[in-house]
């Protein structure tokens, strides 16, 4: 599959986009993270709401929109990936002369998509784990 210079451009965009929120909630979600329990239940309706409010309106849709992105961005950047192994194992070392530099930095946009995806997708189980052992009794 050929990555045009045009695709490429739009996945970076894409991704600096998402980059820009990532940077800016990122100290958030990790502060929340760090906060301690409350050793009683009834003292623990602050923390619990803040992590509700993070959870809901900066981790969940910052990983969704980066999961959506990362699927959205793979047929092309495995299709690549695939192209590349098949190259090589055919006709070896020599395929580097027809090397694409488009499709490698379209396949290194999709692996920062899929890392920033994976990252959120971890922030998110924090949270989720979180907010459970503070609704615990």
């Amino acid at each position: 599959m050929v990555v045009t210079a045009n695709l490429l451009t739009a996945a970076a965009l894409a991704l600096a986009a998402l980059s820009m929120f990532f940077s800016l909630w990122w100290t958030e979600v990790e502060d929340v993270l760090d906060s301690k329990i409350e050793v009683h239940r009834a003292d623990r309706g602050p923390a619990i709401s803040k992590v509700t409010a993070k959870l809901s309106r900066r981790a969940f849709p910052l990983a969704l929109s980066s999961c959506v992105l990362a699927a959205m961005l793979a047929p092309p950047a495995i299709a690549s990936i695939v192209d590349f192994f098949r190259s090589i194992f055919l006709h070896g070392i020599y395929e580097f002369k027809n090397y694409n530099a488009v499709n490698a930095m379209y396949v290194a946009v999709w692996s920062a998509t899929l890392a920033l995806a994976l990252m959120m997708l971890s922030k998110v189980r924090g949270l989720r784990r979180l907010l459970s052992k503070l609704r615990a009794p």
